[in-house]
């Protein structure tokens, strides 16, 4: 009989293309875990990889093997862990991998209210993949996207940065962007990585090139970034939450540019078997549900587009009719407001009246129309655009009324400061529940140029 351990000792090898690294991912020694892979070659009679100078090629055999036994191996060792979770008298445990900033910030706040023992480990972003594809960790908070398959994600929140300089810089005027580029890539710039994150990101979008700094310091912690700028030392970029919770009377800091702001979202990452394990949904749940019952974005929201339910309505009335996703990552159950609301994709909508009023603007949408929620709550939607552009407007909605969804829609809309801009590859659509009731139209588009 094949002992079961030759079986997940051979995945680890195909996994890893290594017999040493297999052996660190299981905790064996390289001499055991070599003895198990001769074993099982020894037993299905066919050399199962070839040996070359830097790692491990699986042979056809090795291929059909792995293709025959990896699915049943990986859903034992699933139902084995969700029945740990489920029928442990004790309190679950949820192993959890983020940086420091991160756990202070998300995991402290809601520490309190959790009913799971927490343990923690803290590393950078790829450290912190690494953790979750060895399985170290249940679920890990990450400001970056990796695209590794079998692991998902799920966002959390958005932050928005802004570059932080001294309280003593002085800042000149400028009306161009190359000239404010020049006076940024002039100064002292204290960076979180060698790589410029964030930095690199803010350039690529405000400029459309890389940076050509070099950073005077690398200080891979945002609190201590802060406090470095507070020493003169330097300007960095810096998210916006954490700015509010350091205001004081007497300003060691000051934001500069700050119409100019770049957006990145924090996300729930956790390996693709485990997303039905009950423990780890709870677990993300309460994140979630905390951090929109304490985000000040959340707090003063009210009518009736400030509901999970509504959200679902948009999400599900766009991906019915559309046959698309409308969000990058499919919306959690309970989370819809949450994920819609701070998603990278602007959308607003109105109700089914004769004159549409708005009921209905996440972030992204506030941010380009220069209106908080309760100013767009009960706006009349023609107010968007200029009056000369109100009865193209009036005939886009006949259309969607006509067709369920309109794409590729493009055309002029205004701020309410009088800020002109171009909406291109627009997609408005009917709000329709599962009943076939319309409760109004809503429009969701990536791109716009200011004019």
């Amino acid at each position: 009989m094949v002992d079961f351990e030759w079986y997940r000792s051979f995945i680890a090898i195909y996994k890893h293309s290594s017999v040493s690294e297999a052996a660190r991912t299981r905790i064996m020694t390289q001499p055991a875990m070599s003895q198990h892979l001769a074993s099982l070659e020894a037993r299905v009679g066919e050399q199962l990889f070839f040996r070359t100078s830097r790692k491990l090629v699986p042979t056809e055999r090795g291929k059909q093997l792995y293709a025959h036994v990896a699915p049943h191996i990986e859903a034992l060792d699933e139902r084995t862990m969700e029945l740990k979770h489920n029928l442990s008298p004790l309190r679950n445990t949820i192993r959890i991998g983020t940086t420091p900033e991160l756990f202070a910030e998300i995991v402290m706040a809601s520490l309190s209210q959790m009913e799971w023992n927490i343990v923690s480990y803290f590393g950078d972003t790829e450290q912190l993949l690494e953790l979750l594809k060895e399985e170290r960790v249940d679920v890990i908070l990450t400001p970056r996207k990796f695209v590794t398959p079998g692991i998902e994600y799920v966002r959390l929140m958005q932050e928005s940065f802004v570059v932080v300089a001294p309280y003593e810089t002085v800042v000149p005027e400028f009306t161009h962007l190359k000239d404010m580029e020049s006076w940024l890539s002039e100064q002292r710039w204290i960076s979180y990585g060698l790589e410029l994150p964030i930095i690199r990101r803010y350039w690529k979008e405000m400029f459309k090139k890389g940076p050509l700094i070099n950073p005077t310091h690398v200080i891979p912690s945002m609190p201590l970034i802060l406090k470095a700028i507070e020493e003169g030392v330097g300007i960095s970029l810096l998210p916006v939450h954490m700015l509010k919770d350091q205001e004081t009377t007497k300003p060691r800091w000051k934001l500069v540019f700050e119409h100019m702001t770049i957006h990145n979202d924090l996300l729930i990452g956790i390996k693709s078997k485990q997303k039905h394990v009950l423990v780890i949904n709870d677990f993300i749940k309460c994140l979630c549900e905390h951090h929109k019952n304490h985000s000040n974005d959340s707090k003063e929201l009210v009518g009736i587009g400030a509901t999970n339910e509504y959200a679902r309505l948009i999400i599900d009335s766009y991906e019915r009719l559309t046959g698309r996703m409308l969000l990058d990552e499919k919306a959690m159950p309970g989370n819809e407001f949450n994920q819609l609301y701070h998603a990278p994709v602007v959308v607003l909508s109105h109700g089914p009246e004769a004159d549409p009023i708005l009921n209905y603007s996440n972030l992204a949408a506030q941010e380009l129309w220069e209106m908080d929620w309760s100013a767009f709550m009960g706006t009349p939607s023609r107010w968007t655009t200029e009056a000369l552009d109100r009865e193209e407007r009036d005939g886009l909605f006949r259309a969607v009324d006509e067709h369920g969804y309109v794409d590729n829609y493009t055309g002029i809309r205004i701020s309410s400061t009088g800020r002109r801009f171009y909406v291109e590859q627009a997609t408005v659509w009917n709000l329709i529940d599962e009943r076939g009731v319309k409760h109004g139209q809503a429009a969701a588009f990536r791109e716009y140029r200011y004019i």
